[in-house]
């Protein structure tokens, strides 16, 4: 009689497939570490003989709290934090990237168990046959957490794990009140950047940016100031997202920074160059949705409609212009089923044969943001248009007659509106892989 319960219906599945195939014996269990291994050469494309052997990291790693309880070990931790790297990192490059080399996992462990248990928690969610090790490590997360919240000593490692868990949102981390989710991720999103924001004005994150002001080493400067940048981002991108105003903690616009300032982002290969480039990228597109979202609610409580709508109108004029400048400087994407071609005076060649998941986020965040535009512009050229004189028969409760749409101004923000929802589905559907690159994206693009 067969004693081991699978862990998963994988497991149950290869017994009853045994049990077809006319052996009653049940299949063998896999440690944790192997089934993180298999699970992480799966994903990353690589061949056991790139691994690394961590009978030296042992000994460093004993003392960090999932490794003392028996839950992860050292090849587990190893594989997590390369599945980390290969699949999750280049959507928001907060981490340093040293702290993925393998030599460097036990100072990772000891000294940033803050930023070190998000990476664990965010990297094991993807793995659907180690979800007891999502859950053991969703457990020591909302304890990290609690310590913050309660204002334990921490440092920039805590800010950074903060903005991580914000972007992802494990599953093991909200809070369970029904079988359908009822926008626990952007509630926990919004909590984790406030936290943020206020563990990083309390660490004086902001005074990297002031000339004089730092006094740390410059790579320790350069990753302040892009801890800081992160910050800002992820508090527009919330805000603009759930229609909240900014906090008031989060930066202003005079982050505005080019990608070189960064030592943790300067690249080693063309990969890495393109993700730098695509962060400035976003930084950018971020820039212009939160002066568009500051002027889309600034006038939110007016009752002068005309007005609204006529400032509405000429603001959007000219943050289309500045789109279009942001997209002759940084280039056309041209999406496909197959592949995506990326031509830009500013990337250059290596680009061109950059990630295409890097490439097709950033689209999807202009068309996003051409949208979001675009659709503001028809709500106000037909509210204008419907206290006109064409419509002075109609009533308050009556649509505006469809026949009259070419003739107005706003039919061209309409077809623009339209055509860049159907350019973000698109870009999802044919241009998007589920299991090689959705599973791993931020929240952001698919909530």
């Amino acid at each position: 009689m067969c004693l081991n319960i699978p862990w998963n219906p994988s497991d149950a599945w290869q017994y009853l497939r045994g049990i077809a195939n006319g052996s009653h014996d049940c299949p063998e269990t896999p440690s944790s570490a192997q089934r993180a291994r298999t699970a992480y050469l799966q994903l990353s494309n690589t061949t056991p003989a790139d691994t690394v052997d961590l009978e030296e990291a042992y000994t460093g790693l004993m003392k960090y709290r999932l490794v003392q309880n028996g839950t992860l070990d050292a090849e587990t931790v190893l594989c997590l934090v390369q599945l980390y790297a290969s699949r999750f990192h280049s959507y928001f490059p907060v981490v340093p990237k040293g702290n993925f080399d393998p030599h460097t996992l036990n100072e990772f462990a000891s000294a940033e168990k803050y930023l070190f248990t998000a990476v664990l928690t965010i990297s094991s969610k993807s793995l659907d046959n180690m979800q007891h090790i999502h859950e053991s490590c969703c457990e020591y997360m909302r304890e990290l957490l609690s310590e913050i919240s309660f204002g334990a000593d921490c440092d920039i490692d805590a800010v950074e794990a903060l903005l991580l868990l914000a972007q992802w949102e494990p599953p093991g981390l909200l809070a369970r009140v029904g079988y359908i989710g009822n926008g626990e991720e952007d509630r926990a999103a919004w909590m984790h950047v406030g936290l943020a924001l206020r563990a990083a004005q309390f660490l004086g994150l902001e005074r990297a940016f002031v000339p004089g002001e730092s006094a740390e080493p410059s790579k320790r400067g350069s990753r302040q100031r892009l801890t800081w940048i992160g910050c800002y981002m992820s508090d527009r991108l919330l805000s603009t997202r759930l229609g909240r105003s900014f906090s008031p903690s989060s930066p202003g616009n005079t982050v505005a920074s080019v990608y070189h300032e960064f030592s943790v982002l300067q690249p080693t290969n063309p990969e890495e160059d393109a993700q730098g480039k695509t962060f400035q990228a976003h930084l950018e597109l971020i820039q212009m949705h939160s002066n568009f979202h500051m002027f889309r609610n600034s006038d939110i409580c007016t009752t002068d409609h005309a007005t609204m709508d006529q400032d509405h109108l000429k603001s959007v004029e000219e943050l289309l212009v500045a789109m279009s400048n942001w997209h002759r400087i940084w280039g056309i994407l041209a999406c496909e089923e197959v592949m995506i071609t990326f031509w830009t005076p500013r990337f250059a060649a290596d680009y061109k044969t950059g990630p295409i998941h890097l490439k097709a986020t950033l689209q999807m965040a202009y068309e996003y943001l051409r949208f979001d535009v675009n659709a503001l512009a028809v709500k106000s050229e037909m509210r204008r248009a419907k206290s006109s004189d064409l419509y002075v028969g109609c009533h308050d409760d009556q649509d505006i007659p469809i026949n009259h749409s070419n003739g107005t101004r706003d039919f061209p923000f309409m077809h623009d509106a339209i055509d860049a929802a159907k350019m973000y589905l698109n870009i999802l559907a044919n241009c998007v892989d589920p299991e090689e690159h959705l599973k791993f994206m931020p929240l952001r693009y698919y909530l």
